[in-house]
């Protein structure tokens, strides 16, 4: 039966495999290009831009989607009861306590009529 871990650890392989293709696929088209324009400056700056975007994607992928989705953190004296709430549900998994980020609705979530709205909630570690 598959647990938390087994998840985890197929979620990085499948990362890793994303990025690997990824490289592999850019710098593969800079390597045709610059073989076609006979200018090896073409690969290297494929090689450059692979690189520093799979860095800036795997290490700043959650920060940019939350920024872009104009994300709130929820702070303790926001709203203590989903605070309280989040709290309890991390102790209990045995997991660190995820930070919980309140994002507004977008127009593809809008209900039909203005009431009742709600809002969705992320969490964040």
């Amino acid at each position: 039966m598959a647990n938390i871990y087994s998840y985890r650890d197929s979620n990085i392989r499948k990362t890793y495999l994303i990025f690997t293709i990824f490289l592999v696929v850019i710098i593969g088209l800079g390597f045709i290009f610059s073989q076609i324009y006979g200018n090896s400056l073409i690969l290297v700056i494929a090689v450059i831009f692979s690189v520093i975007s799979s860095f800036v994607g795997y290490w700043y992928s959650d920060k940019i989607a939350l920024a872009v989705s104009g994300a709130k953190l929820i702070e303790k004296n926001d709203a203590p009861e989903l605070y309280r709430t989040v709290e309890n549900l991390a102790i209990a998994s045995g997991l660190p306590t995820p930070k919980p980020i309140c994002l507004r609705p977008s127009v593809h979530s809008l209900p039909r009529t203005p009431s009742p709205m709600s809002s969705r909630i992320a969490a964040r570690e």
